[in-house]
């Protein structure tokens, strides 16, 4: 990832601890995830089911503060995120 796109992603590329995401919880439903974005960008999660199947809108989304947190429900098999910067 460049400079300028982890700037824009609200990661500081000067900082090797700085990352995009910034904890996986698991909570009784599914998968907490959170990290840190830049207030009004927007976002998008997308998902597969395997590592040669295509990508999938999973959820679109506008941060209103420093941090975001994704409730993602526990599908029945396993699946690949990433996660969109628009």
């Amino acid at each position: 990832m460049s400079n300028a796109a982890e700037i824009m992603a609200g990661t500081n590329p000067a900082d090797p601890e700085s990352a995009l995401v910034s904890g996986i919880a698991h909570a009784e439903s599914g998968v907490v995830l959170r990290f840190p974005a830049v207030r009004g960008q927007r976002y998008i999660l997308q998902a597969k089911a395997s590592a040669t199947g295509e990508w999938q809108d999973a959820g679109q989304f506008v941060a209103v503060s420093g941090e975001v947190e994704v409730m993602i429900e526990t599908p029945e098999q396993q699946r690949f995120y990433r996660l969109v910067l628009l």
